[in-house]
Formats: C-alpha cells, sequence, structure tokens
C-alpha cells in the first residue's frame, strides 16, 4: 500500500516507535529520489500479523509541485524506485519465508540475482532502445528502474546477503519488543 492516502492503527505505530523503529529505508529527501519506507511499514505490520487492506473506493487528493512534473524528475525517480526494489525484495522474502536465503547455492545469491537482472536488461533494451529520448514511455521508465536495481545490487555485492540477514534479525528484534496485537 503506498504511502500516500494510506491509514494505520495508532497502538501499531506506537509499539514499534516506542521499541526503537528505524525505517531502513528512506523516502524521498532534498538529494535522494529513493523511497520504500511506506511499503516497509507494510512488511513490517504483515509480520507481526497484522491484515492490510486496500479499497479502490477510496480517493485522495496529491498535489504536486510544478518542479516534480518533469521527464527529467520522473526518471529520476523511478531510479530511486529501481534502487530500493532490492531492499524490498528482501523484506518480502523474509516476510513470508521467515527465514534468509540459504547460502549454499552455486553461485553467490548477489551474483546469481544480478546475472538475471543483466539477462532481463538485454532482453528488454530492443523494446525501448528508440523510445529512451521519447517523453513519457512506461516502458522506458521500467528499464530505467531495472537498470538502478541491477546498479544497486553491484553496489551491494559484497554485502548483498547481509541485507537480507540485517532485515531478519531486525524484524525478530522488534518482533520480541512487540508480543501481541491492538
Amino acid at each position: 500500500v503506498y504511502g500516500a492516502g494510506s491509514v494505520m492503527r495508532k497502538t501499531f505505530l506506537q509499539r514499534l516507535y516506542n521499541s526503537g523503529f528505524k525505517s531502513m529505508l528512506l523516502g524521498r529527501t532534498a538529494t535522494q529520489l529513493t523511497s520504500g519506507d511506506d511499503n516497509e511499514l507494510c512488511f513490517v505490520a504483515r509480520y507481526f500479523d497484522y491484515e492490510i487492506w486496500y479499497h479502490r473506493g477510496l480517493k485522495f487528493k496529491h498535489l504536486m509541485s510544478a518542479g516534480r512534473m518533469n521527464w527529467n524528475y520522473i526518471k529520476k525517480l523511478y531510479g530511486g524506485f529501481g534502487r530500493m526494489n532490492i531492499y524490498i525484495q528482501a523484506y518480502q522474502y523474509v516476510a513470508i519465508n521467515h527465514t534468509v536465503p540459504p547460502d549454499n547455492l552455486r553461485f553467490p545469491l548477489w551474483l546469481d540475482t544480478y546475472l538475471h537482472k543483466i539477462k532481463y536488461l538485454i532482453n528488454y533494451y530492443p523494446k525501448v532502445m528508440w523510445k529512451m529520448r521519447k517523453e513519457g514511455d512506461a516502458e522506458v521508465l521500467r528499464f530505467i528502474a531495472m537498470q538502478a536495481e541491477a546498479k544497486e545490487i553491484w553496489s551491494l555485492k559484497e554485502n548483498y546477503i547481509q541485507v537480507y540477514k540485517s532485515i531478519f534479525s531486525y524484524l525478530n528484534s522488534l518482533k520480541e519488543l512487540n508480543t501481541g496485537k491492538t
């Protein structure tokens, strides 16, 4: 559930923050167009067995400044989405499996993930190569996000599995501090 327009139980948020919860993912800042903090809260809530609901009848108006309504900003935003997707995938894996990925793979997990992403980018590139300068193309934005994701995997190569371990450890420490739900 996206952060804009979402509603959460106050008791859940109080428990998190009283236990020292600090988001591992950043929202947008003055210098970074990253995201994921809203997704992170949803994964933490699911880990604590809260239900997440979406209702299409709910509407909200999201006002955007003129400086955020241009193609360059949107491309940078999608690059941030791609970078943060690595952490969202780790949260998703840990939340579903309640463990970290095994270490006994044929290739290190980061390399296996990176090679799959590169293969996908190579196959996807012909779809967008003539559209890269065209404003407003959704496939170009998807490609930019995937590129950023591959770059983030590469930058994390020495610590990729540690992201999973940190999230697993963090969620378990929060769960110990937050027994019961309201």
